[in-house]
């Protein structure tokens, strides 16, 4: 009697463990991200024409770490033609050393395009915990100006500076947890 209950304990985790690891992607996506096609697993998948809060991600490769979640930590690696970096799903959550140039259709800022270079935003129960890297903006025309800033956290949000290539202050982003974009005067 003991040797068959061990064994059906056995087979039952077995069974939970192999549909953890089978669990489709488009199941697990983060709150604010769609895709116009999800396949692979919880552990390496694609999303394609991925978009988060009016921002195009475009064609995109995940890869999950196991170890970080034995800590209460997803991080999920991001791999695409247009941006790389990592993502971060726990206590806190953002995205680590994000690079690239992000399509801007659907966000509601005077913005023609968007260069993040090891961009970091991690935010925690409190709020933003860590922010740094290099933003640049290109803005829409009549202006047509390109200004950059580095992000820093103030309170909830993280903060970017912008200013033009004269250090001139032009303007200034305020990045929320939940992915909310807001511009403003320096």
């Amino acid at each position: 009697m003991k040797g068959s209950a061990a064994r059906l304990l056995w087979f039952g985790g077995v069974l939970l463990l192999g549909g953890v690891v089978l669990v489709p992607l488009r199941w697990v996506l983060p709150a604010g991200v769609s895709a116009a096609g999800a396949t692979g697993n919880l552990w390496r998948g694609q999303l394609r024409a991925a978009q988060w809060g009016g921002l195009g991600l475009g064609d995109l490769e995940l890869r999950l770490a196991a170890l970080p979640l034995l800590a209460g930590v997803a991080r999920v690696s991001v791999a695409g033609p247009g941006l790389s970096g990592t993502l971060l799903l726990g206590r806190q959550r953002g995205v680590e050393a994000l690079d690239g140039a992000p399509q801007l259709a659907g966000l509601p800022l005077p913005f023609a395009g968007l260069r993040l270079s090891r961009v970091d935003l991690l935010f925690g129960a409190d709020g933003c915990v860590q922010a740094g890297g290099r933003m640049e903006v290109q803005m829409a025309a009549p202006n047509a100006a390109m200004l950059a800033g580095t992000p820093v956290c103030d309170g909830a949000d993280a903060r970017v500076d912008l200013a033009g290539p004269d250090g001139v202050p032009a303007g200034r982003l305020r990045l929320g947890a939940d992915g909310r974009i807001t511009m403003g005067a320096p």
